[in-house]
C-alpha cells in the first residue's frame, strides 16, 4: 500500500519584502506544491526599510 499523505512544510521567512525575495518564496510554495504537499505553514518576519525624510 502506497502511503500518499504528505509532511506540511513549514517555512520561516525573515527577510526584506521586495520582488526578488517574494519571487523565491514564491517559487518554494509552487515546487513544494508540485510535489504534494498540501499543508503549508509560514512564520513571516520583516521590517521596512526607513525611508529618507527630506
Amino acid at each position: 500500500m502506497e502511503n500518499n499523505i504528505t509532511k506540511p512544510l513549514f517555512i520561516s521567512f525573515s527577510a526584506e519584502v521586495n520582488q526578488n525575495t517574494a519571487e523565491n518564496l514564491m517559487g518554494i510554495f509552487a515546487q513544494r506544491l508540485n510535489q504534494g504537499t498540501k499543508d503549508f505553514y509560514l512564520l513571516l518576519s520583516s521590517y521596512l526599510a526607513r525611508a529618507e525624510v527630506l
